[in-house]
């Protein structure tokens, strides 16, 4: 009989470990910056964008529920839950407001006459509260940002020169093939 609790102490140390290779590349692909899911069938790096690549209110969290869980042997498991349950809500809540502040610069793109090619939503540093939007048309870039303590729902953009002119003779420049490929087509030559 006492081979079942170091069984399930040994199944519970694998899942451990599983969930850990599992859940940190997802977490990864939340940022802007993506990872490479399908290696090594493809190098794309998959990315939702919706959470910055340093974020306390996703990470803080999580810390807490780790700390509790080492220094109270009998409801640290619950600060640990609650942690999780804390940071899993922020990261869908990160989703739903990059969908919000795209339908937000879909209707002010719209509505100021720009032809977007591209458009680009993510968080600035360390929150989902403030928001940068890039579009690319084939001359320039815009940039603005959102906040959704905005009063004001259109988004000031500003307007920056892409530097296409120079594209076709620094095409073959492995840095800018590099920055291409990295930047998912958001960058300008100068």
């Amino acid at each position: 009989m006492s081979w079942k609790p170091a069984a399930w102490r040994w199944a519970g140390w694998w899942l451990a470990l599983w969930l850990v290779l599992i859940t940190h590349p997802l977490l990864d692909a939340m940022t802007v910056y993506g990872t490479q899911l399908l290696l090594p069938f493809t190098d794309h790096p998959f990315g939702v964008g919706s959470l910055f690549i340093i974020d306390p209110l996703y990470t803080v969290p999580l810390l807490l529920g780790v700390v509790l869980a080492l220094s109270w042997r009998k409801q640290g498991l619950t600060a640990n839950v609650l942690g999780l349950v804390l940071s899993t809500a922020y990261m869908g809540w990160s989703v739903v407001a990059q969908h919000q502040v795209q339908q937000i610069a879909k209707a002010t793109v719209q509505a100021q006459g720009i032809k977007a090619e591209r458009v680009l939503v993510t968080p600035s540093a360390f929150n989902t509260v403030l928001w940068r939007v890039v579009v690319m048309d084939d001359q320039a870039y815009h940039e603005g940002f959102y906040s959704f303590f905005d009063a004001d729902r259109n988004i000031q953009f500003r307007r920056v020169d892409r530097g296409a002119a120079l594209e076709p003779g620094l095409a073959h420049v492995d840095g800018v093939q590099r920055i291409r490929a990295f930047s998912k087509g958001f960058y300008a030559l100068r």
